[in-house]
């Protein structure tokens, strides 16, 4: 019984240091299932089956969010010089743009910073997002998640938040739930997964707002979004931004 009560009583003391945390750092890994994102590009004859010879299975990227009570910005890690492949004379130039998504958590307010065909734009949303619980839980980095899901343009979204850290806000700009977002997963194309968390306080200097781009709404951003897709002859939602160029040599 003694054994019993000290059990207890050491998981109490783990979950209420945690619960202390309400600033510092998170570094997620960013998985984009390829196949899915070109499910949508419709490409024919000799340049689709090198471009399916060229791209990878999984494009991956780090990430890294920066949180306190008041506020979060979520955005790139240091990155790694990239290499490209060729085939055939066919280059490919394939590159994960750099943008930012800052969340005001006691507004809910987002603002991204967000690169589409060489432009930048600062796209505002201060809707609610309608979560639903699904009564599932798992842990993650040794913090105890319940999971929730949303619909949001078209894109089934289901994520894993750790009511531990009470810090409602998460990658990406999500955010809206009794804790901090340590996975979201964004229908079969995007995965995103918290590798470490290092709490602390913040570095002021990073949870900044973005200010380089033309200024959107949500809705303004994706109704160009869908018209470029039709113009390019592509259909379907977008859960992930990613450019690629091929040239022949």
């Amino acid at each position: 019984m003694k054994q019993l009560t000290l059990t207890i009583a050491t998981v109490a003391i783990s979950l209420a240091s945690f619960a202390q945390t309400n600033s510092g750092k998170v570094n997620y890994k960013e998985t984009i299932n390829m196949a899915a994102a070109m499910q949508h590009v419709e490409l024919e004859g000799e340049l689709a089956a090198q471009l399916a010879d060229l791209l990878p299975k999984e494009q991956m990227i780090q990430k890294e969010l920066y949180f306190s009570p008041d506020a979060s910005l979520y955005a790139d890690a240091p990155r790694k010089e990239e290499k490209y492949k060729e085939n055939n004379g066919i280059h490919i130039d394939m590159r994960m743009p750099e943008e930012k998504a800052y969340r005001d958590i006691k507004t809910g307010e987002t603002i991204e910073q967000k690169d589409f065909m060489s432009r930048k734009f600062l796209v505002s949303d201060k809707s609610k997002t309608a979560w639903k619980m699904t009564g599932k839980q798992k842990t993650i980095l040794n913090s105890p998640c319940q999971e929730a899901v949303t619909t949001k343009d078209s894109n089934e979204i289901s994520v894993w938040f750790t009511p531990a850290i009470p810090v409602s806000t998460g990658p990406r700009g999500l955010g809206g739930l009794p804790g901090l977002i340590l996975e979201a997963n964004v229908d079969k194309l995007l995965t995103i997964t918290a590798t470490s968390i290092e709490p602390g306080s913040a570095n002021a200097n990073k949870i900044v707002k973005p200010t380089e781009g033309k200024k959107m709404t949500e809705k303004q951003f994706e109704a160009m979004m869908q018209e470029k897709a039709k113009e390019m002859g592509m259909e379907g939602g977008h859960g992930a931004n990613i450019t690629i160029k091929t040239n022949r040599r």
